[in-house]
């Protein structure tokens, strides 16, 4: 079997649901126009931004923040 972006160290990590998921996807950008879980993708811009603290990370964390926001009325 030929190695998936499914395999990389980074998917290793997603839970066992989002991996099997993308399985099904042979490219990062196919899964990304698919998903319907934005908290995966999320999770997964995460992973893929740079290190904690770093300028590379902020749109990740920004767009973190904006979903939260939209989240807000729900619990208010």
């Amino acid at each position: 079997m030929a190695w998936s972006w499914v395999d990389s160290q980074v998917m290793r990590r997603a839970c066992s649901d989002a991996r099997e998921w993308a399985g099904a996807y042979p490219t990062v950008a196919e899964a990304w126009a698919a998903c319907e879980r934005g908290d995966w993708m999320l999770w997964l811009a995460g992973r893929r931004a740079g290190e904690a603290w770093s300028e590379a990370r902020k749109p990740a964390v920004l767009a973190a923040c904006e979903c939260a926001r939209l989240a807000l009325p729900i619990f208010e």
